[in-house]
């Protein structure tokens, strides 16, 4: 299992497997780069607070890991619940 802190480091092999699925493997150098991008389009945006209601697990992996990448407050819900898995704190700091 990989730790999820470790996921954005230069020093991890930029072949390394992150998502598979069936006979489609996808590596670090693209997840890095997808996050990247995404994070880089966040900064464009004037909102600091986001939803993402993404159906593929490896879209929202990037959305998520692209929200934390801009430093950006963001609340994990549970599908049809409200009460959140990971609060958001009442002040950003």
């Amino acid at each position: 299992m990989i730790a999820l802190h470790d996921l954005l480091l230069d020093t991890r092999d930029g072949a390394a497997p992150v998502c598979v699925d069936g006979a489609v493997i996808i590596d670090f150098d693209t997840f890095r780069e997808r996050v990247l991008s995404l994070a880089a389009a966040l900064r464009l945006q004037p909102a600091r607070r986001y939803a993402l209601c993404i159906d593929d697990p490896f879209d929202f992996a990037c959305a998520l890991f692209a929200l934390a990448a801009r430093s950006l407050w963001y609340r994990l819900i549970r599908r049809r619940d409200t009460s959140p898995i990971w609060p958001m704190p009442a002040t950003p700091h």
